[in-house]
């Protein structure tokens, strides 16, 4: 990202229509990370043992190695317990309302969005605890994932985690973003460690998934994540 000059609506949905490759989400958030106090937000990832599972792909674990600062924010607090134990500065906090009075060079709302019931509120607090000169870095799948969608035809059942309340393709997530007070820097299309199909065995899955990397290759807007960066807008929000 070469500039921090906000993109009007049409300049970004150029990014969401280019056909140019996809960033690694957690490498993404974490270079940007680097050298930076950071605020991760939703930061223990559902559980310890997903944690262990994960081990040095934890992406908290991981902007902690590079941060000059990092603090997370998490509603579990027996998980929460845990971590502080394990060194990590973990504050136990419904995020939609928190305010830790200071402010952050880097704000990372990574896959959180879709688990609030009042996205608008998140977005504030993002807001309020990023640095003047700092971004907000937010990830979150694509409703239109073509994956997703030969699922839903294939098995007639759509495939969603059981703690997402809401789904935010990108142009929903520029105009909320507008709402609150944010503009739009950049925008990527991300790959993530999970992968469609990939417990379909044979000739079926190797075809399922060839299909869908066919389909993404030509269709950027059928990806399945993706990571926008915000600033505050000069203007203040929208009224």
């Amino acid at each position: 990202m070469n500039s921090l000059r906000p993109l009007t609506y049409e300049q970004y949905m150029v990014l969401v229509r280019a056909r140019r490759p996809a960033v690694v989400k957690d490498d993404f958030v974490v270079a940007e990370c680097r050298g930076n106090a950071v605020l991760d937000v939703g930061c223990i990832d559902h559980s310890i043992r997903r944690i262990e599972e994960l081990g040095d792909r934890w992406l908290h674990g991981r902007i902690a190695e590079v941060a000059s600062e990092v603090v997370g924010v998490d509603i579990l607090a027996e998980e929460a317990a845990e971590l502080r134990g394990r060194g990590y500065e973990i504050v136990v906090a419904d995020a939609q309302h928190l305010r830790l009075d200071r402010r952050f060079d880097r704000v990372v709302l990574g896959d959180i969005l879709e688990h609030v019931e009042n996205p608008g509120e998140l977005l504030s607090t993002a807001l309020c605890h990023v640095s003047p000169g700092g971004r907000i870095l937010l990830s979150t799948p694509n409703p239109f994932y073509i994956g997703r969608l030969l699922t839903a035809l294939a098995k007639n059942y759509v495939g969603v985690n059981p703690q997402h309340v809401a789904w935010f393709d990108p142009k929903v997530v520029f105009r909320l973003g507008q709402r609150v007070g944010l503009a739009v820097v950049d925008f990527h299309w991300a790959t993530t460690r999970y992968e469609e199909f990939r417990d379909l065995a044979g000739l079926k899955g190797r075809a399922s998934r060839l299909l869908v990397r066919a389909v993404e290759s030509r269709r950027p807007v059928c990806r399945s994540d993706y990571v926008v960066v915000l600033i505050p807008a000069e203007a203040g929000p929208l009224s």
